[in-house]
């Protein structure tokens, strides 16, 4: 069997979770495999947690457009000249990212493009362009790409994004000791919304919290005795919520992958896709209210697992309350249903013969 020379990228924490299993998927079937991380928010501590080496490459840019475009263009340089020490790179594999789509397409590298975010469609049309194979869960709508990629270039598999390294990764009860939290009392999760993404701006006008503060106070009043964890995504939205809510909260000080907590929680709470569909997989409640449906978070939903879309503050306060109140009757036995499931690294395998053979 012909073995690869294979660099993975990645831009954000999720994309992490996903090189992590990747990697070691790969490497145990004698591929060399090199990983490179933007430098944002956990994305390159995530790996540190998996054991996977790796090149930290570039940064977040900011708020404004300009920043973003600026450390774009600076990070493509950068990859450019680390995959050139590297001498032959056979492929490159991303999750849509515009810089690595445009340094491998550059090189002459094939590449394998992995997305899930529908709405991304300024990405899409940066990175699905460039790409040799893009790979999405057929619960993303084709007719977003197909005039785009050719659409035989263009894979699904049956299933989500994390069920990659939920099947892949065990969670971990030491991180509910390292935070404190009693297993017999309510864990809610809860994740804000990404306000500074390219994609929200128009929803959050930029403002680092939504209804948040509004929705703590709630679950405090009428349970106390509630453990809150709080994932925030930026330094002010945890200045925020700490100076408000003090020690009443649980806000990790060093990162800590969120499906080791989430795996024992009562509710999850948050403002976009990876968090909802982790407890979904899990079998625990999970409300996501993101103003527009996600296909993923429904796509779980309709396989009968305990995912909400809910975007009125009042109604997601009400629903948290009731969940807390019988967190029995909204919990499901998930194990039968991601049985069921295909696995993102399921076609990448597939397409490495195809791109051996081709």
């Amino acid at each position: 069997m012909l073995k690869m020379r294979i660099l993975i990228d990645a831009g954000v924490p999720k994309d992490s979770l996903m090189a992590a299993s990747f990697y070691k998927k790969l490497v145990k079937r004698g591929h060399e495999t090199f990983v490179t991380a933007r430098k944002y928010e956990s994305t390159a501590v995530l790996l540190e947690y998996f054991d996977v080496p790796y090149k930290e490459i570039g940064q977040y840019g900011g708020k404004t457009l300009k920043g973003k475009l600026l450390a774009d263009l600076k990070r493509a340089i950068e990859l450019t000249n680390y995959i050139s020490e590297l001498d032959k790179i056979d492929l490159v594999i991303h999750f849509a990212n515009p810089a690595a789509a445009r340094v491998a397409f550059g090189l002459g590298i094939p590449q394998i493009v992995l997305e899930d975010t529908p709405h991304a469609t300024i990405v899409h049309r940066l990175t699905f362009s460039l790409a040799t194979y893009g790979i999405t869960p057929k619960c993303f709508p084709r007719d977003l790409l197909v005039h785009i990629i050719d659409p035989d270039r263009l894979i699904q598999y049956d299933g989500v994004d994390p069920i990659e390294w939920i099947t892949t990764f065990s969670p971990d009860k030491r991180f509910l000791r390292m935070l404190g939290l009693n297993e017999s009392e309510p864990i809610v999760i809860l994740r804000p919304a990404e306000t500074y993404a390219y994609y929200y701006l128009q929803y959050s006008s930029g403002s680092p919290l939504l209804f948040e503060e509004k929705l703590i106070k709630s679950i405090l009043s009428a349970f106390p005795d509630t453990q809150i964890v709080v994932f925030p995504r930026y330094e002010d939205q945890k200045k925020i919520l700490r100076d408000k809510f003090g020690e009443r909260l649980k806000i990790p000080h060093k990162y800590i992958p969120a499906f080791n907590i989430i795996a024992y929680s009562t509710v999850v709470i948050t403002g976009g896709g990876t968090i909802v569909e982790e407890g979904g997989l899990y079998g625990v409640p999970s409300i996501y209210f993101f103003p527009k449906k996600l296909s993923y978070a429904e796509y779980l939903k309709n396989k009968g697992l305990p995912v909400f879309h809910l975007t009125k503050p009042e109604e997601i306060i009400d629903t948290t309350l009731l969940i807390l109140r019988d967190p029995d009757k909204y919990r499901v036995d998930a194990t039968p249903i991601i049985k069921k499931f295909e696995r993102p690294s399921d076609k990448i395998f597939e397409l490495l013969e195809v791109l051996r053979t081709g």
